[in-house]
C-alpha cells in the first residue's frame, strides 16, 4: 500500500479517508481564506459534472474561500472577472476533459490560462486522455506558457501522462464527488438491478443492454425551470458580493436537483451496473451495491485502481453479461 492508498477495508473507513485526502490535497495549494474565481460551471444534464461542481463548492466553503466570480463555459467574461478577482486565484472546474476528447472544454481552459497569465490558476482534479498523439504538443505548449498553473489529477494514469507527456508536476487527488459523502438513496428499489450505459463518445465496447439508461434524461420540472431562468439569475452578479453569493446558490441548487435526479435513477435498483464514473461513485457514496463497467478510455478502471482497489465487492467484469450475473449474486 503506497502513500495514496486509503487504510482499512470497510466503506466507513475508506470513504471518509478519501474525503480527508481530497480536502488536504487542495488546501496545500488554496490556503484558508483564499479569494477565488470559479469558472467552467457545467450547464448540461450530465449528473457527474454537477456532483463535481457541488464537491468543489463544498470544499471552497470548508477552507473559507471567498468566491468573487462564477461563470459557465459560454458566459465567461475576462474583464469582469479580472476586476472582481484582483490578485486572487482562478479555479477551473474539474472532470475528465484535459486532452482532445472534449475540445471545446480544453479550448476554454487554454483561453482562461492565456487571459490570466499572471494569476495563480488551480485546475481541480481531472482525467487526461488523447486520442491523437499529435495534439499532445499543443496542449503541452499551452500549459508551459503559464508559470503559476497547478494541475490536480484524479488517477495514476493521468499522473503519468501529465509528467511524461505534458512535462508538468501534478498533484494526485480523489475526484471531487468524494466531498459529497455521505449520500443516501432517493426512493426505494423497485427492481433487482438497473443498468446505466453511456450513449456518448466515451461509450464502452460492451454490447448495448436492454432497458439501460443514461444521465441524458428529461429533467425534473424544478430543474428545467431553474435552468430556463439561468440568464436572469446570472444578472445577480452585477450586485457585487451579495449577488455573487445569490447566483452561486442558484447554481448549487440546480446542480443539487440534477444529482438528486441521478440518485433517483440509480436508487431504482437493489444493485447498480454502470459504465459512468459518477454512476459508480454516487452509488458508492450512497451505499448502493454497484458493479462497474469500464468506459472506452479506461477512465473508471484508472480511478478505481487508484483509490478504491480495496473497496469491498467493487469489481469490473469483462462483459455486461458477467456484470449482470455478479449483480444477481450480490442480491443473494
Amino acid at each position: 500500500m503506497d502513500e495514496y492508498a486509503p487504510s482499512g477495508r470497510t466503506p466507513a473507513v475508506i470513504i471518509p479517508a478519501l474525503r480527508q485526502t481530497l480536502f488536504a490535497s487542495i488546501e496545500r495549494v488554496l490556503p484558508r481564506g483564499s479569494r477565488v474565481a470559479l469558472v467552467g460551471y457545467p450547464r448540461h444534464t450530465n449528473v457527474g459534472d454537477s456532483a463535481i461542481w457541488l464537491g468543489e463548492r463544498r470544499l471552497l466553503r470548508q477552507i473559507g474561500a471567498t468566491v468573487v466570480y462564477l461563470s459557465e463555459f459560454s458566459h465567461y467574461n475576462p474583464d469582469r472577472m479580472r476586476r472582481a478577482l484582483g490578485d486572487g486565484t482562478v479555479v477551473i472546474h474539474g472532470g475528465g476533459n484535459i486532452g482532445d476528447l472534449w475540445p471545446d472544454q480544453e479550448a476554454f481552459r487554454e483561453r482562461v490560462m492565456a487571459d490570466f497569465a499572471e494569476s495563480a490558476i488551480v485546475q481541480m482534479p481531472q482525467s487526461i486522455h488523447f486520442d491523437d498523439a499529435a495534439n499532445v504538443a499543443r496542449v503541452k505548449s499551452a500549459f508551459a506558457r503559464h508559470p503559476r498553473f497547478t494541475l490536480f489529477v484524479r488517477d495514476r494514469g493521468s499522473l503519468a501522462v501529465a509528467r511524461d507527456c505534458l512535462e508538468l508536476d501534478p498533484i494526485l487527488a480523489p475526484d471531487m464527488a468524494f466531498a459529497l459523502w455521505p449520500l443516501r438513496r432517493v426512493g426505494r428499489a423497485v427492481t433487482p438491478y438497473v443498468v446505466q450505459c453511456r450513449t456518448d463518445k466515451e461509450r464502452s465496447s460492451y454490447e448495448p443492454v436492454i432497458n439501460s439508461f443514461d444521465w441524458v434524461h428529461p429533467p425534473d420540472k424544478a430543474e428545467k425551470w431553474m435552468d430556463d431562468h439561468l440568464r436572469e439569475a446570472r444578472h445577480l452578479m452585477r450586485l457585487g458580493g451579495f449577488g455573487v453569493s445569490a447566483y452561486g446558490a442558484w447554481l448549487d441548487r440546480l446542480c443539487s436537483l440534477r444529482v438528486r435526479r441521478g440518485l433517483r435513477l440509480l436508487s431504482r435498483g437493489e444493485v447498480v451496473i454502470s459504465d459512468r464514473l459518477h454512476g459508480v461513485l454516487l452509488s458508492v457514496l450512497a451505499g448502493i451495491p454497484v458493479v462497474a463497467l469500464d468506459n472506452r478510455i479506461g477512465k473508471i478502471r484508472a480511478l478505481l485502481d487508484t483509490w478504491l482497489c480495496d473497496f469491498p465487492g467493487l469489481q469490473i467484469p469483462p462483459t455486461a453479461e458477467e456484470a449482470i450475473r455478479i449483480a444477481k449474486r450480490m442480491r443473494a
